[in-house]
């Protein structure tokens, strides 16, 4: 797969199919390939915190909060750092 674009909703269709470890080797190439591609740091993020890795999980959704500030952006992370917190 050498498209950046289908590497991504591959990882995508690995995260619905609860395939997280994957999921997360797919977004790291394409993070490595386009630390630009604001998403993957999002999913990557979901499949950490899906994997039970909050430390990586966190960081991951804080990179992408900082790559992409705006309310949505942050709504949707809120939540898991929320649950973050607690753990």
């Amino acid at each position: 797969m050498s498209d950046i674009n289908e590497q991504y909703n591959h990882a995508r269709s690995l995260i619905k199919a609860k395939q997280f470890a994957e999921a997360q080797e797919v977004l790291q190439q394409v993070m490595t390939s386009k630390p630009s591609y604001k998403s993957a740091r999002y999913y990557a993020g979901r499949a950490a915190f899906a994997l039970k890795d909050y430390e990586q999980a966190g960081q991951l959704f804080a990179g992408f909060v900082r790559q992409k500030p705006t309310p949505k952006a942050n709504s949707e992370c809120l939540f898991l750092f929320s649950a973050l917190g607690d753990s």
